[in-house]
């Protein structure tokens, strides 16, 4: 009996060193997860901690960088103003040559080279000669036909006159005369000025070319042509004398007179 109590007292310890040993062993266990859990949550926020610093770093670096790219540019800039200088230096040494501008003479002498010679004008006119040829005053942009006249009573002097496109043409004394009506474009004259040129293209090819030296007003007579003074214009010097109707309104036989010396 004393023994079997004995051994029942052993299998208990037994067992209670089994128990323990289970218990131990679990909680060995369980610190053992505890501890590797621990491990890897520090080793979680330890790579957290090294990409935040690496962040950090790179991010640093990119501003390092992007100071570094400022002062790049702005030493570039620095660098430039020198140049920009000694390109200004070098600008203002250019010598510039100005447009040469022409004169009033040049472009009248340019001007006067384009327009034709009046005198060709005239050789190449081809309009209908009178009897005698054609009148020419390009200084008014005025020609007409030149046709021989009898003044004498009962003779043509009226008709020609009368006709457009016709000027009589006749002799007083030793002057050439050459008459028309003022509303038929012989007014004209009234525009000319001392030193305009006339041309008479004749019949037989030959052109005769007139100076104007004097301009007046005067008096038909009829059988004389005056001044306003009453001298007559036929004693005066001059090659060919020109005059129209002026003023008829006004005065009676009233007229314009152009006297005209011949140069060849």
């Amino acid at each position: 009996m004393k023994k079997n109590k004995n051994l029942f007292i052993l299998v208990i310890i037994a067992f209670l060193f089994i128990i323990c040993g289970i218990c131990t062993s679990i909680f060995d266990e369980k610190e053992f997860v505890k501890e590797n859990v621990k491990k890897e949550t520090i080793s979680n926020l330890s790579y957290q901690d090294i990409d935040k610093e690496e962040i950090t770093i790179e991010s640093e670096t990119t501003n390092v960088l992007g100071e570094n790219v400022v002062q790049e540019e702005e030493k570039q800039k620095v660098s430039e103003e020198p140049i920009k200088e000694n390109y200004v230096v070098k600008s203002e040494s250019l010598t510039v040559v100005p447009e040469t501008v022409p004169t009033v003479n040049q472009t009248q002498q340019s001007i006067s080279s384009i327009v034709v010679d009046p005198l060709e004008t005239v050789k190449q006119n081809a309009d209908v000669l009178g009897t005698v040829g054609r009148l020419f005053l390009p200084s008014v942009d005025f020609n007409v036909g030149v046709y021989s006249a009898d003044i004498s009573d009962g003779g043509n002097a009226q008709k020609i006159v009368d006709d457009r496109d016709s000027a009589a043409y006749f002799q007083m004394g030793n002057q050439t005369v050459i008459a028309d009506h003022n509303h038929q474009g012989f007014r004209r004259i009234i525009d000319i000025s001392v030193g305009d040129k006339a041309y008479l293209k004749k019949t037989d090819g030959q052109i005769s070319v007139y100076r104007m030296t004097q301009k007046f007003e005067g008096m038909n007579l009829g059988q004389d042509l005056t001044d306003l003074n009453g001298n007559s214009v036929f004693n005066g010097d001059g090659s060919l004398i020109m005059y129209t109707c002026y003023k008829t309104l006004e005065y009676d036989n009233h007229v314009m007179v152009t006297i005209w010396q011949l140069e060849y």
